[in-house]
């Protein structure tokens, strides 16, 4: 089971294949929405200071065997609420304290992936074509987000192909 915590002590976690809580400082609990219709499992990806809780609901299909995600932020406030993101695997990688959350997308578990920042201020903004880089890189993999909205990510190169590594630091309005 997957069990997230933050810096207050707040934790989230799975509590079986189709539950999964969020447990407050004084031991209040409250159960995440379980899979819609169609869906069939939940996992936890992360929580911040604020009590935000990433997860996703998952399925899968047996010929060929891939899974599938939907992905969500959480908070006792707002409930569960989706990136706004069109693809058949959406999994949120990463959640700030300012309630940004990084996000692979594609096609299911193993395809290629689209990379983006979310926060309910400006809904999903795809990163490929964010970096100095600009149409040289596509990028495949997300890995965290910090407070500063610095992000560790990984992408090929278009050509030559070669695997890179990188902080995206966010763009500053002077």
């Amino acid at each position: 089971a997957s069990t997230v915590a933050n810096d207050l002590g707040q934790t989230a976690y799975r509590a079986g294949a189709t539950t999964a809580v969020f447990r407050d400082t004084d031991g209040t609990t409250i159960t995440l929405p379980p899979p819609p219709e169609g869906w069939t499992g939940i996992e936890v990806d992360g929580i911040n200071n604020a009590g935000q809780v990433i997860a996703h609901w998952t399925r899968s299909t047996s010929q060929p065997l891939r899974w599938y995600s939907r992905g969500f932020v959480w908070s006792a406030a707002t409930g569960a609420q989706e990136f706004g993101v069109t693809a058949f695997s959406i999994r949120p990688k990463g959640i700030n304290n300012f309630g940004q959350v990084i996000i692979e997308s594609g096609t299911h578990d193993q395809a290629f992936f689209d990379c983006w920042l979310w926060s309910a201020e400006t809904g999903p903004i795809n990163l490929d074509n964010t970096t100095d880089y600009a149409a040289n890189l596509v990028l495949t993999d997300l890995y965290g987000i910090n407070d500063a909205g610095q992000i560790v990510a990984g992408g090929d190169t278009i050509p030559p192909p070669a695997d890179l590594y990188l902080l995206l630091n966010p763009a500053t309005n002077k």
